[in-house]
Order: structure tokens, then sequence, then C-alpha cells
């Protein structure tokens, strides 16, 4: 297994001088890189899956990675940025992509949230970033600024489960550490995970190039040679089962999420109805509007994944109808992320807490695990009662009166 380390201080200037060097001793002829194009990709490839698979030494290699964004900024408007405008609008701007019409991520994020902020990476030769899958089994685009090629593999998110087992058959210690599965998986060759009936996909990453994730797909890449790259995740309407399902997963390992699922889905439906409700009075219809309204109806993919989650809500809370105080809280934070204590699921739709400890809060399955107090001086919060959560699903299917109903009711207030 890889290990990793923290190493020097660099500029760019000087790391791109240590990358150089080290690519010319390991590959160069004179300790001069003789051949850039794609005989020196396959040798470099073959290498790297060699030392992987049987090292016959250490080899130490140095990446460095952080928020950021390499795309132009409008930092002074005053200032002429004309040869810069059509970068910094742009929907290809990685650090738009999260943002832009359609996208659903900023509905989920809290004032500390990064997911939603890209990442820089910078690598040299054999600099790789082990399997793994976004959080939330969101997807994610790359970009290659400048630089030598990266060589990327990718899984198809349907293997997922099937390549966490051949992960646990070969680490049979992570076994024992269920999570850190979903945080740490070794550098298995492709090969290998071909013998085993996982299909694996491979491509190269040039400069000015961008490279697409799917939903829960695991993927791994290395670089060739010195390079600057960035990344960045977003949600897209056809995201939206992947995400509801990895959040109950999440919890059954006790795994803190990054992002609100249930703030992340309220509020592209509210947003969805308010579409409707302008293209109905106000004869609005824009490209968003359009957007919106594409996801609803009874079979919309925003329709039947809030269906679903309101019609498990109310299984949950139906083990809850006996408790002494039920009440909505109209000071329920809407800029802090809540979790359970026991699972860490989030807690924006619903929660528990207790008079014996009233800052700490459990989900609804849990409530009866808070502590050890009678049940009666336990108390129950939730933000929208499952009358008004059936409301919204009603006015997303396109119930007229359910959205004119659901518009005075909460959006004019």
């Amino acid at each position: 297994m890889p290990k990793v380390e923290y190493g020097p201080e660099f500029t760019l200037k000087s790391f791109k001088k240590c990358a150089d060097d080290f690519k010319a001793q390991y590959f160069g002829e004179n300790g001069k890189v003789v051949d850039q194009r794609a005989p020196l990709i396959v040798r470099i490839e073959g290498e790297y899956w060699r030392i992987v698979q049987k090292p016959s030494a250490e080899v130490k290699v140095l990446c460095g990675a952080n928020l950021g964004n390499r795309f132009p900024i409008l930092v002074n408007p005053a200032k002429s940025m004309a040869k810069y405008a059509e970068y910094v609008e742009s929907g290809w701007n990685l650090k738009n992509i999260p943002k832009l019409s359609g996208s659903l991520l900023p509905f989920g994020c809290y004032n500390n949230s990064d997911i939603s902020v890209p990442k820089l990476f910078v690598g040299m030769c054999f600099a790789s970033q082990c399997w793994r899958n976004e959080e939330h089994h969101l997807y994610s685009i790359s970009y290659l600024h400048f630089g030598d090629p990266k060589v990327c593999y990718g899984i198809p998110g349907r293997y997922c489960f099937k390549f966490l087992e051949i992960v646990k058959k070969m680490y049979p210690q992570l076994s024992k550490h269920p999570e850190l599965l979903h945080e740490l998986v070794p550098q298995l060759s492709p090969s290998m995970l071909v013998s085993e009936g996982i299909p694996v996909y491979r491509c190269v990453q040039n400069r000015m190039e961008f490279v697409v994730t799917f939903p829960g797909a695991y993927h791994t890449e290395f670089s060739c040679g010195f390079n600057f790259s960035e990344s960045v995740c977003f949600a897209p309407f056809d995201w939206l089962p992947h995400g509801q399902n990895i959040v109950e997963l999440y919890a059954e390992f006790c795994l803190k999420t990054s992002i609100s699922h249930d703030k992340l889905l309220l509020g592209a439906a509210i947003e969805a109805v308010s579409a409707q409700c302008e293209s109905l009075a106000l004869k609005n219809d824009s490209v968003n509007n359009r957007l919106w309204i594409s996801a609803c109806g009874k079979n919309g993919i925003l329709t039947r994944v809030l269906e679903s989650r309101v019609r498990n809500e109310g299984i949950r809370r139906s083990h809850l109808c006996d408790l002494a105080l039920s009440s909505v809280s109209d000071d329920l934070d809407v800029s802090t992320k809540l979790e359970c204590i026991i699972c860490s699921y989030d807690l924006y739709l619903s929660s528990v807490s207790c008079s014996c400890s009233p800052n700490t809060y459990s989900c609804p399955r849990h409530a009866k695990q808070l502590c050890s107090c009678p049940w009666s001086s336990k108390r129950f919060f939730f933000r929208y009662g499952l009358t008004e959560l059936n409301l919204l699903v009603e006015a997303l299917q396109g119930n007229l009166k359910a959205i004119h109903s659901w518009d005075r009711r909460f959006t004019a207030s």
C-alpha cells in the first residue's frame, strides 16, 4: 500500500525542476528525456504498475494538492479584463460549474463547506491518487492546465461494491474497519481487477483536456511528469438517486457527510415548484425554468427521489408518535449542519433532543439511544410536517392546486 507523508515546501518553479530532474534520471539518456510522446507514456505506465505490484526498491515522489482555482477571476472590474472575460464567465471555468443552472450542489452546502470549491493538484512522474470515488458519489470534472499527461483509469459505478469486496479480499485487515474502505483504498492494478471480473477503462489526459467521472465510479490516475491540474465536484439532476443511496450507507458506517442531502433535496424541490409557478402565472418560459420543470412530473427524477425520501421519513417519524412533546422549531439553524450523535446522519429535516443535554441531537432512528432519560423528557423537532412534505411532492407531480397552495403558504411568506 503506498505511503503518504508530508514533504518539503516548493515554489512551482522549484517543484518543476525537481520533477524534471527525477524524470530525466529515471527515463532519460545522459540525463535527458528524449521521447515525450506516446511510447514514453507506455514505458512510464509499465514501470508504474511494476513498482506497485512487484517493487524492487522504494520509490519516493512528490505532489501537491490544495483548494484553489487556476482559471481567471475578475479581481478588479474597473481594470480591463477583456481578454479574460470569456474565461471568467465561462461555464467551463471549474469555479463556475457547481453553480450553473440546474446544478444542485449549492442547495446542500453550508457556510463552512468546501466541497464545491475546486482543488488544485501539481504532480511529477509517478505521482498518483489511489483508487477513490467522490464524496456523496458526486460527479467530478478534471482539467489539465499544463504539463505532461496523466494516465487515468475508471470503474463503472455499478461495480463499486464489488470493487470493495475485492479490496477486502486482498487486504483482510480492512474488513475489521469497514469505515476505512470509504476513506482509504490501496492501489490495485487494472489487470488484477479485470481478472476478478471488474471492467477497467483507461484514457490519457493531455493538457487542455477535461475528464469527467460519473457517480460512484472508482477512479485513479498517475502523472507522466510535471503537470498542473484542477478538479471540482458537481451534482446535476440524475445524480439525486446516487446521493440519496449513499447518505443511507454513510449512516450505517457512522461516516460524516460533507453536505446536507435533505437540505439539497428540499431546496431543489422548492426551486422547481417556484419555476412551475413562474411558468404558469407569469408565462415565464425561460431556459432555466424549463430545466427545473423537466425534473418534475409524476415520473420526474426530482419527484421520485423526494417521494421516496418523504415515505421513509414518515416511517421513521411513526415510531415517535407517542413523544410527550413534538413541535416545529422556528429557530432551527439553517447555517449550521447538525448531525446525529450516534450515526452522523444529517438532521436538516428532523431531529430528537433531550432536556438533559439540549445541544445534543439524534436522528429519529436513534432516539432511544440518545440517552437513558425517560421517553417523556425527549423532544422531537421537524422542519416540515408530513402534510407539508406530501404537499410539496404533489406540487412536483404537477398538481395545480398543490402548486398554488405551496406558493401561498411558503413562497409568499
